[in-house]
């Protein structure tokens, strides 16, 4: 992790349209969230309150079993876990995921041998792989020709906001002009004598600064000079006069007082090079978009296509659940059942280590298939030593929520465990507390030769696990900047104070108005 900076690439924005199922409602924002946890090796996620970081979290990981990956969700809070937990359910109400632990339930402790009873006991539904084999390949059609829409969409979208910075830079050299002027530059830009013009503005332009006229000496030597750059003055002329009636460049005087007056002319003409070459540059792109559909046209059809998935995603979760709930009639049933005897046996005061090291063995080589059938798991940071195997890879991804309060040490056997990491927070929350002193922690660092400069970002007293992530290098924390939770006059306060304006208000604020009838009810019923 000390090097983790140095090892990753700089971070890559994902066309989201074709990696991202529409398992529930989410934003744009969410959407791109969402792909950069399936996608990313390390995503940060800022998210303020209401902004729909559970919602987040829950696609991510319905997302990852749907493409048969396993993940793994973890918080030191209870609640965080609770929040998604919740949500992780089928619509015929079975749960997607395996909770290994629950405050509520000081009793719930689900561990493998939980889940290999549950295996044997189970019915099997033989159909449902032919049937999920039908359903994903339609969603795969359909992510692959939304992604190429969305990557349309993207092109179309960036050649835009080139063409308008563009045309914004050529509006303001064009504010103070006189009428007409941009017109007549505009229609032959190629003609227009931009490079003779700053050539000349080399030789000349100083004299622009030049107040008081020379000595007799200097005077006849821009006389002199003024041989060789008069013929120059008058091609430009020329040039002008012929393609852009309403441009010239007059001079009346000569030797000094004539390049002078040819000076003072540059700048307006050099604005118009200028406004020449960014037309250049808007032709091509100008083109482009002639040959691109409208992204007016695109849009609904992306939105036809992500409702096709919504309704199908529900299907597959579905179809999923029953392709792996119960075993096969060749399965080795007795040898799954031996297993689970030998884990429950590890409470018996009469197992030993070679008991304990005979069952974990036989854990080990049967997890890979245990996780296909129990693909998604959510523990407390604190329990995960007890529940699941330490085993580095074994997820394809762990998300870990709330990372504001939790601590650097304690995330460390999560992040072993998975290929990649994902960390859910916000800084401007609660930050993780300890009663270690700075003293004491430098103490202990110096102990562990933990002492170089780059190393002191690991102090467990000064840096909380968001910390650690939100600073490792080429990582760009994603901020989740829409809330649904408050409505203006509230959000304001915050927004303003700690989230730097970015919070916008997405509330609608008429669902969040009781109407007295209505509280008279709900005090009645209570």
């Amino acid at each position: 992790m000390a090097n983790s900076g140095k090892n990753q690439t700089p971070h890559k924005k994902t066309v989201h349209e074709g990696i991202v199922i529409d398992t529930c409602p989410l934003n744009n924002e969410q959407h791109e969230t969402v792909a950069s946890l399936l996608t990313e090796d390390v995503s940060v996620i800022t998210g303020p309150p209401g902004t729909g970081k559970s919602q987040v979290v829950t696609a991510a990981m319905v997302n990852a079993r749907l493409s048969d990956k396993r993940a793994l969700f973890a918080s030191r809070n209870h609640k965080a876990i609770d929040s998604v937990v919740f949500r992780l359910v089928s619509s015929d109400n079975r749960p997607l995921v395996v909770r290994a632990n629950s405050k509520e339930d000081p009793f719930l402790k689900t561990g493998f041998g939980d889940v290999l009873s549950q295996l044997l006991v189970e019915g099997y539904d033989e159909t449902a792989i032919d049937n999920l084999k039908i359903v994903r390949s339609e969603i795969s059609r359909l992510l692959k020709k939304r992604g190429r829409l969305g990557v349309q969409t993207n092109e179309i979208q960036n050649l835009r906001d080139r063409l308008g910075g563009l045309q914004q830079q050529m509006s303001a050299l064009a504010e103070s002009w006189f009428s007409g002027a941009d017109l007549e530059v505009a229609k032959m830009p190629q003609l227009f004598p931009g490079k003779s013009l700053e050539k000349l503005d080399r030789a000349i332009g100083s004299l622009r600064k030049t107040k008081n006229a020379p000595g007799f000496l200097s005077n006849l030597i821009w006389w002199v000079r003024c041989l060789v750059i008069n013929p120059k003055i008058k091609t430009i002329d020329q040039t002008l006069r012929q393609n852009f009636p309403s441009w010239h460049l007059d001079i009346s005087g000569r030797g000094f007082q004539g390049l002078k007056e040819a000076a003072n002319q540059l700048p307006l003409l050099l604005e118009a090079s200028k406004f020449c070459s960014l037309q250049m540059d808007s032709k091509p792109i100008e083109a482009e978009l002639k040959g691109l559909p409208q992204i007016e046209e695109l849009a609904p059809k992306i939105s036809r296509i992500s409702n096709r998935l919504a309704e199908m995603s529900s299907q597959a979760i579905c179809l999923n659940l029953s392709r792996w709930t119960g075993l096969p009639q060749d399965a080795d049933r007795e040898e799954l059942a031996a297993l689970k005897s030998a884990l429950r046996g590890l409470g018996h005061l009469v197992s030993d280590e070679a008991d304990r090291k005979t069952a974990q063995s036989a854990l080990n080589k049967s997890l890979p298939f245990l996780l296909k059938h129990f693909p998604l798991w959510a523990v407390t940071n604190l329990s995960i030593g007890s529940r699941i195997p330490l085993i580095p890879g074994l997820y394809d991804l762990a998300i870990l929520d709330e990372v504001s309060q939790c601590d650097i040490p304690s995330a460390i056997p999560i992040i072993f465990r998975a290929k990649r990491i994902g960390v859910v927070g916000d800084p401007h929350q609660l930050s993780h507390t300890t009663r270690l002193s700075r003293t004491k922690d430098a103490l202990l660092r110096k102990r562990h030769a933990i002492v170089k400069l780059e190393e002191q970002r690991f102090s467990y007293p000064d840096n909380s696990l968001y910390n650690l992530f939100a600073q490792t290098n080429n990582i760009r924390p994603v901020f989740l900047s829409e809330t649904y939770r408050s409505v203006e006059s509230i959000a304001d306060y915050s927004n303003q104070n700690f989230y730097g304006g970015h919070l916008r208000v997405a509330t609608m604020a008429d669902r969040l108005k009781i109407h007295a009838t209505q509280l008279r009810e709900f005090i009645g019923q209570k």
